[in-house]
């Protein structure tokens, strides 16, 4: 399937595409990921728990050994201001990016699902923070053959969609996206 032909494409002809399968990093095993979605919270000192903690300011919700922020960008932007913005972000002295097709969001889908990911909504929004758009396009890292990468969750299907028909003068939302220290 061509990628720039402007059609929704799944990621394992997107990981063709780059040469290989698609092989998931830092995945949870499937015993894991079977448990009652017992994502974990990262607050501002660092400390992570399962729990809503009060008396400290939560930074985002720890998905896929990635912290998930709470909110998106203010606008829908393109792709170079989406990468500006999101590497202001610092955690820990480390800039955050828009999240890996690859490595993050897709795997978030597969892992996750439908039930997963309202989950993951509803507790974004306990901590004071936004959920993830239903049906609306949000900047991925990579590029492709000059073709930027753009992904979309469909809440009712449970599924997600991926492109590489945009230009990076498109403007779409960013979630920053911060990759968790190796322990």
């Amino acid at each position: 399937m061509n990628v720039m032909s402007g059609l929704n494409i799944d990621i394992d002809s997107l990981a063709q595409a780059f040469g290989g399968t698609f092989v998931p990093r830092e995945v949870r095993t499937e015993e894991e990921c079977s448990r009652q979605f017992d994502f974990e919270v990262l607050y501002e000192d660092l400390r992570r728990s399962t729990e809503i903690l009060s008396e400290v300011r939560p930074l985002g919700v720890v998905v896929c050994g990635y912290l998930l922020t709470l909110r998106d960008l203010p606008d829908a932007m393109n792709r170079d201001s989406a990468i500006q913005a999101c590497a202001q972000i610092e955690i820990d002295q480390k800039a955050c990016s828009q999240g890996s097709l690859f490595h993050f969001w897709e795997i978030l889908a597969r892992q996750y699902g439908k039930e997963g990911l309202i989950q993951l909504n509803s507790l974004l929004e306990k901590l004071g923070g936004q959920p993830l758009v239903d049906g609306m396009w949000y900047w991925a890292e990579e590029e492709l053959n000059g073709a930027c990468l753009v992904f979309m969750f469909s809440f009712r299907s449970g599924k997600s969609f991926f492109t590489g028909s945009c230009t990076k003068h498109m403007r779409y939302l960013a979630r920053p996206v911060w990759k968790l220290p190796e322990v």
